[in-house]
This record gives C-alpha cells, sequence and structure tokens, in this order.
C-alpha cells in the first residue's frame, strides 16, 4: 500500500495542467488569427504619437517575461518542499508560469497592433510565444504523459 501511487491522482494532475496551460499555449494562434484577419478587413488606426513608447516598453517587457521562467523554475525548485506542503505542484506551477508568460509578446504586440502598430510585429512575436510555450509544453510533457486517456 505504501509504494502504490493512486492513478486518479496521478491522471488529475496531468489534467489539470493540460486544461490551463492549453490556452496558454494556443493564445498566439488566436492573436496572430485574429490580426489577420483584421489586416484583411481593412483595419486602420492611425499611429499615436506615444506608439513608439509603448514599442520600447514591449521591447523591454519581451524578453523579462521569456526569461523570468527559467529564475522561477530555479526559486521553485528550491523551495519545492514549501509548495507542496501547501498543496501545491512546483512541476504544475512552473509550467502555468512559464507558458502564461510565453504567451505575454504576442499579448503585447496585438495591443499595439490594436493601437496603430504594424501587423508584422504581431506575427513575430506569435512565432516567438508559440516556440517558448512549446519549449515549456516539451521541457515538463512528462506531466501531460500522465493523461492517458
Amino acid at each position: 500500500m505504501l509504494g502504490e501511487q493512486d492513478s486518479n491522482a496521478t491522471w488529475d494532475r496531468g489534467w489539470r495542467a493540460f486544461k490551463r496551460s492549453r490556452v496558454m499555449i494556443f493564445l498566439p494562434f488566436t492573436l496572430s488569427s485574429l490580426v489577420a484577419l483584421l489586416t484583411k478587413g481593412r483595419y486602420r488606426v492611425g499611429a499615436s504619437e506615444w506608439l513608439p513608447l509603448g514599442q520600447k516598453i514591449a521591447a523591454v517587457l519581451v524578453p523579462f517575461s521569456l526569461v523570468y521562467p527559467f529564475w522561477f523554475q530555479k526559486l521553485t525548485s528550491r523551495n519545492s518542499d514549501l509548495m507542496r506542503a501547501r498543496g501545491k505542484d512546483p512541476e504544475e506551477t512552473v509550467l502555468l508560469v512559464a507558458t502564461a508568460l510565453s504567451a505575454q509578446p504576442s499579448v503585447y504586440t496585438f495591443v499595439l497592433f490594436l493601437l496603430g502598430g504594424p501587423a508584422k510585429h504581431a506575427y513575430y512575436a506569435s512565432v516567438l510565444s508559440i516556440v517558448g510555450a512549446l519549449y515549456w509544453a516539451w521541457r515538463y510533457r512528462h506531466i501531460y504523459s500522465e493523461l492517458q486517456v
């Protein structure tokens, strides 16, 4: 009995991680599709004078959102016992945070596009977001493999 592991508990862990991170993985696809639809529909907004400032802020936030999960993973691995004591799974938390932050570049550029920025930046950021989200999903694929559907 001591060595046995509840199969429903591991399946539930994988299912929770899948439900939470799938939105973040597919968000860049959705946003780039919206940019394509709006561009095809001739969506035009005059670029405001503060758009270059917004692009500079996004240029600072994008690398931060792509690098932060590595630091968060190291921080979480040091305090994994504390997280488990609170009923949180550290690997599932890192997967959720990493996929959410990987989606941020596409969100930033989508908002800038709506405010008059170029569509190509939204496409580039979506590719960057997809690569980042797929990297973290691959890195924590053992959580998904517990699904056994």
